[in-house]
């Protein structure tokens, strides 16, 4: 037995302390080393080469936010007017020396208000006092970079501002889904019902921008969407090879631009967003979202015909056909969303094509942390038997959050599941405007533990001064090639 209580078997005598040195040495690779390692302990150097492997999104996927003209504001709530009509067309001629009729512009004023963006990343002081895998500042900075523009390339086209309890204001902004439903005119909404793009679209699509007196300039488009385009347009052509410098042979093309008459259109992929109904529930439930899920949620037809379009929407090719719709439900706040609750199955036969689906929300008796909308999902069984699987179709505000209040919302079934969304218009600074109120910045913040911590923050909105000038063309699919 030795002195200090270790036995060692005869093979020598070690202190205390050269025992626990040798037993981390021992363990170290097994217990906390390898992929076993998570958080700041994914840094401590081993034997990992010294580079990181990225499996998120780069610079080249935001595009649309380093698209959009931008300009400063000055205040929190932007104000400006339009001029939306120059006078009715009656008159103009007159005889000689008669006075001509007095024709008035229509004008209009808005307001938009300032949303502000943020992350905080922080460091922590051992990292910052030893050799690790990477830069510690330059990376907590780059990721949070990342995020905040991730953040705000899906909110330019996801964004409503009017998803406070009962419509009020919301800490989104508007973005061009948003924008063209509400503001826009109703054809400035095409609907494809789940067939593919075609070169017919963007050509119908920028006559009615020049119906609004604009002429289209961007056509953005998830990226699988324009390669199913390209590869179709490929199909129809007779290209020839291009030689490498090697002496080998490149095939295939990208098609950048598409000229028409009404303009020259400039295809730009987007990476991060495909479209509203291309979302999934979320698997993770913030900390301060809305909890407990909602009590239930039922679906049902009305009993009258209505505007519905399940004809189109479940595929029902005949007086015999068919399908079924099943809803999930979340209700979220500005941190996230709920668990979702499910409905059960509603059948829809063809001589109920028209109806709408009535979609009931009843709350629990209380929330710890308040809801302000709810989101549907929904998946459609369609009439040959296949389905959708679960994706966004609408973000609705609720009424109610108290005891057993109970929202209805009518689906028409103008919304396809797992389709999804393209946009073309105008992008010039009199069309549509990011308003910046503090562009892009880190701010330092005094440390509260042992970390260093700032924060990356913008205070923006974009302004839509002319939501006829875009389309929005939705329900796209894919092509089978």
């Amino acid at each position: 037995m030795l002195p200090n209580g270790i036995d060692n078997g005869g093979f020598g005598m070690i202190s205390q302390d050269e025992y626990e040195v040798l037993r981390k040495a021992l363990d170290s690779g097994y217990d906390v080393g390898g992929t076993s390692q998570t958080g700041g302990g994914a840094w401590r150097l081993e034997s990992l080469e010294d580079s990181l492997t990225s499996l998120t999104h780069a610079e080249r996927h935001i595009v649309f936010y380093n698209d959009i003209p931008k300009g400063p504001a000055t205040s929190t709530a932007i104000e400006y007017a339009r001029r939306t009509d120059l006078g009715d067309e009656s008159g103009g001629f007159y005889s000689s020396g008669e006075l001509p009729i007095s024709h008035d512009a229509t004008y209009d004023r808005k307001v938009a208000l300032v949303k502000f963006l943020g992350d905080v990343r922080e460091v922590k002081m051992p990292f910052l006092l030893t050799s690790t895998l990477v830069d510690q500042r330059t990376e907590m900075t780059r990721t949070g970079t990342m995020w905040l523009l991730r953040l705000a390339e899906k909110s330019l086209f996801r964004g409503n501002a009017k998803l406070g309890l009962a419509g009020a204001e919301f800490e989104e902004y508007d973005g061009l889904e948003t924008f063209i439903e509400r503001d826009a005119s109703v054809s400035n909404t095409m609907n494809k019902w789940g067939d593919p793009l075609d070169e017919d679209d963007f050509r119908n699509a920028g006559q009615r921008v020049v119906d609004a007196y604009g002429i289209a300039t961007h056509v953005y488009v998830p990226s699988q969407i324009l390669e199913d385009y390209n590869m179709a347009y490929l199909k129809t052509q007779t290209l020839p090879l291009t030689q490498t410098p090697g002496g080998n042979m490149t095939a295939g093309f990208s098609i950048d631009k598409l000229k028409t008459v009404a303009g020259e259109y400039q295809f730009r992929p987007t990476f991060l967003y495909g479209g509203m109904t291309r979302e999934i529930p979320k698997t993770t439930v913030p900390s301060n979202a809305p909890s407990p899920a909602l009590a239930s949620v039922v679906g049902a037809l009305t009993g009258a015909p209505a505007t519905a379009t399940w004809y189109q929407a479940l595929k029902m090719v005949s007086a015999a056909s068919a399908g079924t719709v099943t809803y999930k439900v979340s209700v979220a706040n500005r941190y996230g969303e709920s668990a979702v609750a499910t409905s059960a199955g509603v059948a829809v036969a063809y001589a109920a094509r028209d109806q709408n689906i009535t979609v009931t929300l009843t709350n629990p008796a209380a929330y710890v942390n308040a809801p302000t909308h709810a989101c549907i999902y929904r998946n459609d069984t369609y009439a040959d038997g296949t389905s959708s699987g679960y994706y966004l179709v609408k973000r609705i505000s609720l009424t109610s959050v108290a005891g057993a209040g109970t929202l209805a919302w009518a689906d028409t079934g103008s919304d396809m599941p797992g389709t999804y969304r393209a946009f073309q218009g105008q992008l010039s600074p009199d069309v549509l405007k990011l308003k910046q109120l503090l562009p892009f910045t880190r701010i330092p913040l005094p440390p509260l533990s042992l970390s260093e911590r700032f924060a990356l923050v913008m205070f923006h909105v974009p302004i839509m001064k002319i939501p006829d000038r875009w389309v929005m063309i939705k329900n796209i699919g894919r092509r089978t090639l």
